[in-house]
């Protein structure tokens, strides 16, 4: 696998906002360059792979081909047929392995994550409509989600239904309600995966800063705030990232994959 250029801007939600990051790297990361402080975020824009998915089938087990198969629409099987291609091959980078020896392991809707030996290896995933995004690092749980602006979202009602009413009183102050609200929404969700809960824990059991990607409240007795660590930015084409942590997010590493990656 190698790396094609980094050319897509990353906004880190930091107020006020930093100028936009861009990198541009000839080769994945080495393996070993993931340290134990090390976190690598990669990000693929559906369309770039257009192309080359029918060829991205030799990456998948005979159960993910079935899988791909039975969705109902060709854009749903494309996407899921990239994704899937995507995480075993850069799993595979990571861990020396054939993208098809990756032992991934996916139990109902629990989040996947690898067998013995390789369960050291901390990974999540998530997708938009246009956007896939992946995360690994080292011994301690993670989340990523990933969302896509939709102009015709009732996002206030949304807020007031789902979220912790202090969150909703933010958005009520903020002067740009709706981009906060996306950001939120992903940080709540990558909160969620990484703790492999899912969306059933509920929404308003827990309180996000959208500013910072604070967690402020926890609906659980003992739970610890400051072992969780969070991150946001923003993509071209009006879509949210955030990344959720049970360590610092000092060593976090961003890149795009193209079609010349893999």
């Amino acid at each position: 696998m190698r790396q094609g250029n980094f050319n897509l801007g990353l906004t880190y939600f930091i107020d006020p906002p930093v100028p936009v990051t861009e990198l541009s790297l000839q080769a994945l990361p080495k393996a070993q360059s993931l340290t134990p402080e090390a976190i690598h975020v990669y990000v693929l824009n559906f369309n770039d792979f257009l192309i080359q998915a029918p060829s991205l089938q030799i990456y998948l087990t005979a159960t993910e081909r079935e899988h791909v198969a039975q969705l109902v629409t060709k854009t749903l099987r494309t996407r899921s047929l990239i994704a899937k291609a995507a995480t075993r091959l850069l799993l595979g980078h990571y861990l020396g392995l054939a993208p098809k020896k990756v032992p991934l392991v996916r139990k109902d809707l629990t989040k996947p994550t690898l067998s013995s030996p390789f369960n050291n290896y901390q990974f999540n995933l998530a997708h938009s409509d246009s956007y896939f995004a992946f995360v690994i690092t080292l011994k301690s749980s993670i989340g990523i989600d990933i969302e896509g602006m939709h102009s015709k979202t009732d996002y206030l009602a949304l807020s007031a239904r789902f979220f912790h009413p202090e969150e909703h009183q933010t958005l009520l102050r903020s002067v740009a309600p709706e981009a906060l609200f996306f950001r939120l929404w992903t940080q709540k969700e990558a909160w969620v995966k990484m703790n492999g809960r899912g969306l059933s824990f509920g929404l308003d059991r827990f309180a996000i800063d959208p500013h910072s990607a604070k967690l402020l409240w926890v609906d659980e007795p003992n739970y610890c705030l400051e072992t969780v660590f969070g991150m946001s930015f923003a993509l071209m084409e009006q879509h949210y990232a955030s990344v959720m942590s049970q360590k610092p997010l000092d060593a976090i590493a961003l890149f795009q994959l193209n079609s010349g990656s893999v």
